[in-house]
């Protein structure tokens, strides 16, 4: 299967296009969706960079004002430290780097959760190159972020539950939780699934059904630790 129909069919046919990726990956087989999602994020970047890093202080600067764990001089520390920074300074190389990371860490948790909670055996290459073609549900994911920021100027794109949420429950923990549950990032989910199923032998709804869990556990606590501290996930 050539390149542009995997692109195609990741997303009309997922089942059958991950079941028949190759056994013997090679190296263009992994490098043709990284260049196509990290030219994605460059151009996601420079479309909405200047949006976004001002909207993101702007919520840190909210959140810590309206700390009530925080004593007036942590606060008057916090904002100092804040207005020391220069959020578009290498914003494309932490950009960039925050996706590698963030693409190395799902790769992680899927072989541990193959490996040590499901039993199963696969290798580094087949997973991170499985990784990497779902990532194609992300590209539309920023794509439609994209356009919904640059039509209404709204940053903060809710495509999950939190739509449902009244405005006083915003900054809750119930918001936060949700907030991690969007649809493309179910949608990415399910795939995964399907990518560890079909690496490691296992059962399709068995891998779904620990994803999800490990999954909620790590929303839940994340959701905790933000709502505590006043951080934000942007």
């Amino acid at each position: 299967m050539d390149y542009l129909s995997v692109i195609t069919c990741i997303v009309s046919n997922p089942r059958k296009t991950i079941q028949s990726f190759p056994e013997k990956i090679q190296a263009m087989d992994w490098l043709v969706p990284l260049a196509l999602l990290l030219l994605v994020v460059g151009i996601s970047t420079w479309l909405t960079g200047p949006l976004t890093t001002e909207y993101s202080m702007n919520r840190q600067y909210e959140m810590i004002e309206n700390n009530p764990n925080l004593t007036d001089d942590q606060k008057e520390e916090y904002l100092n430290k804040l207005d020391e920074q220069d959020p578009s300074k290498n914003l494309y190389l932490k950009v960039f780097a925050g996706t590698l990371v963030g693409l190395l860490l799902e790769v992680g948790v899927l072989m541990v959760i193959g490996s040590l909670v499901l039993g199963g055996s696969a290798s580094f290459l087949p997973v991170w190159h499985g990784v990497l073609w779902v990532s194609i549900i992300k590209i539309l994911e920023i794509i439609v972020t994209v356009v919904i920021t640059l039509s209404t100027g709204q940053v903060l794109v809710e495509l999950g539950l939190t739509v449902l949420l009244p405005d006083s429950m915003t900054d809750t923990m119930i918001y936060y939780l949700l907030l991690q549950f969007g649809i493309f990032a179910v949608w990415r989910t399910v795939l995964y699934s399907m990518v560890v199923s079909t690496l490691y032998k296992v059962e399709q709804k068995k891998v779904l059904v620990t994803l999800f869990a490990a999954w909620f556990i790590f929303a839940l606590i994340s959701a905790v630790m933000i709502t505590k501290s006043g951080l934000m996930i942007t």
